[in-house]
């Protein structure tokens, strides 16, 4: 009996040893094609000669942007691949309401067509003039602002 469990054992770790027992890869989602950056950039400042980049209702043209970064994302969680524009503008545009914030970047996500899906802003609060301090970045989403 002690040379079948001995038997058993030397026959399990030979199996392992040969990668008989190796559990099997969960399939991995296909791999996302994305066009290069010079292209989403394009498809980008089509959308925006189309009207669609907004910032507190008012439309940004081609003139007022400079396109610095193009972000390719993976969500982990839904598989889904998304691209990203970042993008300074040329001159801030101001928050209506709010006196010491100015919108001085976007972030621009974009669909597979190339329309502009959401508009991420990034907020810079200017210091008072006693601190003394630089300016932080903000980033705010769907009109919460960071500012008071």
């Amino acid at each position: 009996m002690k040379a079948l469990r001995i038997g058993f054992v030397a026959l399990f770790l030979a199996a392992l040893g040969c990668g008989g027992l190796q559990a099997a890869p969960s399939p991995a989602p296909l791999a996302p094609q994305f066009p290069g950056p010079h292209a989403v950039v394009a498809l980008f400042l089509e959308a925006v000669d189309r009207g669609e980049l907004q910032v507190f209702e008012q439309t940004l043209d081609r003139t007022m942007i400079v396109p610095r970064r193009v972000e390719y994302v993976y969500d982990l969680d839904t598989y889904r691949p998304a691209v990203k524009v970042y993008a300074d503008l040329r001159r801030p545009v101001a928050i209506p309401g709010v006196s010491d914030c100015e919108v001085r970047a976007v972030l621009v996500t974009l669909d597979a067509g190339g329309a502009i899906v959401d508009v991420e802003v990034h907020v810079w609060q200017e210091p008072k003039p006693h601190s003394g301090a630089r300016p932080a970045v903000r980033r705010a989403s769907g009109g919460a602002l960071a500012c008071r």
